[in-house]
């Protein structure tokens, strides 16, 4: 049986039109480039290409560009024959041939080679490839999708990516945004990775929810991910989930209000976090035109909660856009 990937977890437009791209593309065989940064999902992304397409009961095989040294990534992508090169004792299938009928990512594609790039186009354009040390070509039957956070058309201006390779890749592009730019995703990507670590998901206080919601998420998902992970380790295991339980052990790599305001960091802690919260939730209101219930939804949170906020941190429609 097929196993079905993790779900693209969010609400927002952003990733709607993300899922919706997906299932369109999967129904063709046309090579996939996504983009986006470190930790946004675009594996994930990749593997649903796969899954949704006709070629799921075959393999899904990856590869990051960036894991292996510029001399071994080559043997990695295409194999070798015995002999090829000192210690290749026995031939060896490149991931390509072992993804033979399936699909075939490859992560971080900027961090290629030069020279590997152009055998790589080679294959993409002649759709057979070479075991180092080969002779004989061999089908490459797969479904090509490749992925980068590199500025790929800069890198091109620089000489360092191959243009003719870059449009032979970007065929249909698909890009997945920052988590810091759908933050209304955050709770429920909150909650989903709770309920993966507990099994349930407990009561979660407002507040606790509405700081994860500010921070930056420089490392997107991923530091999410592993934020929650450290936060359960010290949660109790019951009653709910507190700000001040496990404020301590919430670590992103950044701490920077959306608003870049660089004079929070000359506050004190507790001042700084209301000053945030201020900026944050008037940013949120006036953007919905002070509509409450809606922001609240957007943010996360109850909105008697919001009520209670607005009350406590002096904010008022009449003050709008006032600091």
């Amino acid at each position: 049986m097929v196993k079905r990937p993790l779900p693209l977890i969010g609400v927002s437009d952003a990733l709607r039109d993300v899922r919706k791209l997906i299932r369109r593309v999967a129904a063709f065989e046309n090579t996939v480039l996504i983009r986006g940064p470190s930790g946004s999902g675009k594996e994930l992304a990749a593997r649903w290409i796969h899954y949704l397409s006709k070629r799921r009961e075959k393999p899904f095989v990856a590869v990051n560009a960036g894991a292996f040294p510029d001399k071994l990534i080559e043997s990695e992508i295409f194999g070798y024959e015995k002999g090829a090169f000192t210690g290749a004792e026995g031939r060896k299938p490149g991931k390509i041939e072992i993804a033979q009928g399936g699909s075939f990512f490859l992560d971080e594609i900027g961090d290629l080679p030069l020279p590997l790039q152009v055998k790589l186009l080679r294959v993409l354009q002649e759709k057979t490839f070479e075991r180092l040390g080969g002779i004989s070509p061999l089908e490459a039957d797969v479904r090509f999708i490749a992925a980068t956070h590199r500025d790929l058309e800069e890198m091109i201006t620089e000489g360092l990516f191959r243009e003719d390779l870059y449009y032979r890749l970007n065929v249909i592009m698909i890009s997945i945004p920052p988590l810091n730019e759908r933050r209304e995703d955050i709770p429920y990507l909150v909650r989903f990775i709770i309920r993966q670590e507990l099994g349930y998901i407990p009561e979660i206080e407002d507040e606790l929810m509405t700081t994860l919601q500010g921070f930056e998420w420089y490392g997107n998902i991923r530091e999410l991910y592993n934020n929650i992970q450290r936060m359960l380790i010290f949660y109790p295991g019951e009653g709910p989930l507190r700000l001040k339980d496990v404020e301590e052990h919430i670590r992103p790599m950044h701490f920077l209000p959306a608003h870049k305001d660089t004079e929070l960091f000359t506050l004190p802690f507790k001042a700084a976090q209301r000053e945030f919260k201020k900026k944050y939730i008037r940013f949120r209101l006036e953007k919905n035109n002070w509509a409450q219930n809606k922001t609240a939804g957007e943010m996360g949170v109850q909105p008697s909660y919001l009520s209670r906020l607005i009350r406590k941190l002096g904010l008022d429609e009449k003050k709008k856009g006032k600091p």
